[in-house]
């Protein structure tokens, strides 16, 4: 018998990509023996061929190149991640006749089962807002965790990038100073780099400085800061690379980025830094975790890329020995 063949319109942003990964996870508990296929963007591609879920995948340079292609196949069901209009479009053009995603933008009509999603949907975990669309195949079970695998080759390449650094056998500790959420969601690289030295001096750890090729320079400016036992690989890896550099690490340090939900993925302890952003919807959502933040702050958060009111207390106040001590207790 055919599987029930589901194509999954996925992110087109790292971090929101990984939240999604319980849902994709999530078909084939819901349909069993379906086939799941990814249609995605060229650039994150490579993220999908470390999911253990995934059967194939589709890259495409642009909707009317991911058109084409659908139209060369033959799917049951498309679960549509992202909110869009013209996420929806591309699949209804696809001649895909089973379309599930958030009744949302003026776009149910090219649903067949369209989702509602009210505020209690919202305001949700977003690793719980994607797996949500499942309803539309069947009764969802528990979410499930993220399943990926790492690379031998990249496996392979990490061992060699670690052996021409003075790690000396120290544990790995992976900061990533980096946020894709703008400056208001970035806590200083002074601190970072004050927090990377502390790390190295009092429990003995190497430090990786983490993230995309538009934080390279960034990147570089912690490591320095943080001394001899620190290194950049900002816009050094690949999606693999970076995946396979996290599960070497004994801790993630850093903001709320998509290097965070990779962490995440893969069961690594993290300490997260929060504020502009919401820990509702995009905290770790594994246990070891310390969440740091100004609670008591009104403005916080505020989901602005730049402070509105100009002193950024939601970053500033929080101080380099606040993290260490989380830090220090999750490796404990």
């Amino acid at each position: 018998m055919q599987p029930f063949r589901v194509l999954v319109k996925a992110n087109n942003w790292l971090g929101e990509a990984v939240l999604s990964l319980p849902a994709i996870g999530g078909i084939k508990l819901v349909k069993p023996g379906s086939s799941v296929t990814v249609l995605t963007r060229d650039n994150l591609a490579e993220l999908y061929e470390i999911v253990e879920d995934v059967d194939e995948i589709i890259p495409y340079a642009s909707s009317i190149d991911a058109i084409r292609k659908l139209r060369k196949r033959e799917f049951d069901a498309c679960l549509i991640l992202p909110r869009s209009f013209k996420a929806a479009l591309v699949p209804t053009l696809g001649r895909i006749p089973m379309r599930v995603g958030y009744a949302a933008d003026s776009r149910s009509m090219l649903l067949t089962i369209p989702i509602p999603r009210g505020d209690d949907t919202l305001k949700t975990h977003r690793a719980y807002y994607y797996f949500n669309l499942l309803r539309g195949f069947a009764p969802t079970p528990p979410v499930p965790r993220a399943r990926m695998l790492v690379p031998p080759r990249a496996e392979a390449w990490v061992e060699g990038a670690l052996k021409v650094l003075p790690t000396d056998g120290r544990p790995l500790i992976a900061l990533a100073p980096g946020s894709g959420f703008g400056g208001s969601g970035r806590w200083s690289a002074d601190r970072f780099g004050a927090l990377g030295r502390r790390l190295a001096r009092d429990l003995g750890a190497f430090v990786a400085v983490v993230g995309d090729a538009g934080e390279a320079e960034l990147t570089a400016e912690v490591a320095a800061k943080a001394g001899r036992h620190a290194a950049s690989f900002g816009g050094k890896t690949t999606i693999p690379q970076l995946v396979a550099l996290l599960a070497r690490s004994a801790l993630y340090v850093g903001n709320d980025t998509a290097v965070m939900h990779l962490a995440d993925a893969l069961g690594r302890p993290i300490v997260v830094i929060y504020g502009p952003t919401d820990p509702v919807e995009s905290r770790p959502f594994g246990r070891h975790h310390a969440i740091i933040r100004r609670e008591e702050l009104e403005c916080s958060p505020c989901l602005k890329r730049e402070c509105p009111l100009k002193h950024h207390d939601c970053m500033e106040l929080i101080g380099t020995n606040e993290v260490y001590d989380a830090c220090r207790k999750l490796l404990a």
